[in-house]
């Protein structure tokens, strides 16, 4: 049987990539869209 749940290490990545998107990009979505900005810092953030 094939096994679709995601490994410890994938579950922590899903967290974090979701913690990202909550706390830097959701609250920061419409300035960036209305201003036409590209969100260098927030990328670097999410390199670090």
């Amino acid at each position: 049987m094939v096994e679709f749940a995601l490994s410890e290490e994938q579950e922590m990545l899903r967290e974090l990539a979701h913690e990202f998107a909550r706390d830097i990009v959701r609250p920061n979505a419409e300035h960036w869209d209305d201003k036409s900005e590209f969100p260098t810092e927030a990328i670097a953030e999410a390199h670090a």
